[in-house]
């Protein structure tokens, strides 16, 4: 399938997926709260883990380790970059933390993707790279929509404050483009050596 071709136990989940699920919960947490301090902004590296989770452990399980980080995070444990607890919701930044699921998955749906096709002889090394690069580059794009929405609303609707569109692309994705960019090009280069091991 598209995902893992692991053998399951009967509840559906083999031990090792769910190591590895476990494993990708505490680097996602844990990359909250890695910061490299670069200008304009000091990059995370919370979305590279998240992006790697769903290249290296497929849409359906990628995007559930972020889930079981996200639901641990708002049951109160201090794992979100300034903490934990439902009221998290209300912070302009958490949509972007709500992103993190549907990014995963697409970006390991089109990783996978990618990966299939570099076994046909047309497609050499460098097609599958720019695949998955662009994987990443989706990935990515998803948790800005997400991320910017939800930053508008709650600047409006709970804070009061209007933001301007180009203050709020400014603010909420212009000064994190270099960043990310950096991010996804690690994402691929690790999932191009990583992926086919893990799915083996």
């Amino acid at each position: 399938g598209e995902n893992m071709n692991i053998s399951t136990t009967k509840n559906g989940l083999g031990t090792r997926q769910m190591v590895l699920i476990a494993m990708f919960v505490v680097l996602i947490a844990v990359g909250g709260f890695i910061k490299i301090p670069v200008p304009p902004v000091p990059i995370s590296l919370q979305s590279l883990f998240v992006l790697l989770a769903g290249a290296l452990l497929g849409s359906t399980y990628g995007s559930a380790a972020v889930a079981v980080y996200i639901v641990l995070g708002l049951i109160g444990l201090p794992i979100f970059t300034s903490g934990g607890g439902i009221a998290y919701v209300l912070k302009p930044s958490f949509g972007y933390i709500l992103g993190f699921i549907p990014a995963a998955y697409i970006t390991g749906l089109l990783t996978h993707k990618a990966l299939k096709m570099q076994t046909k002889p047309e497609n050499g090394a460098k097609q599958t790279f720019l695949r998955i690069f662009a994987a990443n580059l989706a990935g990515t794009a998803v948790i800005y929509v997400f991320g910017l929405i939800y930053l508008y609303f709650v600047m409006k609707l709970h804070i009061g404050k209007d933001l301007e569109i180009l203050n709020l692309a400014y603010t909420g994705m212009i000064i994190f483009l270099p960043g990310d960019l950096a991010k996804c090009f690690l994402s691929t280069i690790t999932a191009e050596k990583l992926a086919p091991i893990i799915n083996r």
